[in-house]
């Protein structure tokens, strides 16, 4: 069974790692694993790059996409899912060099980790509140 994207952004303090491309498509760049927190619960996605030897892929949204439907008997949660991808979707200026990524090829993410920091403090004290 395909679990999808391995969520490493569950470390809060993970703001770099290897990955390797799955696929590149309209959506954006798929990876199989990411420290990139995708937007969701009211806390938007993290910012940063996808770095292939030279080539350097600048993201400014992370979005998680086709999971499987999770069964709950509550008819108002019936938009939750589980597992699927989470893609990279890169800046319009730095599609073409998105477009290069190959299948398996090996990458490095990072993020913006001072921006995830100010994110994370700011969607807390909104709980607070």
């Amino acid at each position: 069974m395909n679990t999808g994207t391995e969520k490493l952004y569950r470390d809060r303090y993970a703001c770099c790692c290897t990955a390797a491309v799955v696929k590149v498509n309209s959506f954006g760049v798929a990876l199989n694993r990411t420290v990139a927190y995708p937007e969701g619960g009211g806390q938007e996605s993290d910012r940063g790059v996808i770095r292939a030897g030279e080539r350097v892929v600048r993201f400014g949204d992370v979005r998680r996409l086709f999971g499987a439907p999770l069964n709950l008997s509550e008819p108002e949660f019936k938009d939750f899912t589980v597992g699927g991808s989470i893609f990279h979707v890169p800046l319009p200026e730095d599609r073409e060099v998105a477009e290069s990524l190959v299948s398996a090829e090996e990458v490095e993410v990072e993020i913006d980790a001072g921006r995830r920091e100010r994110l994370s403090v700011s969607h807390t004290a909104s709980h607070l509140l």
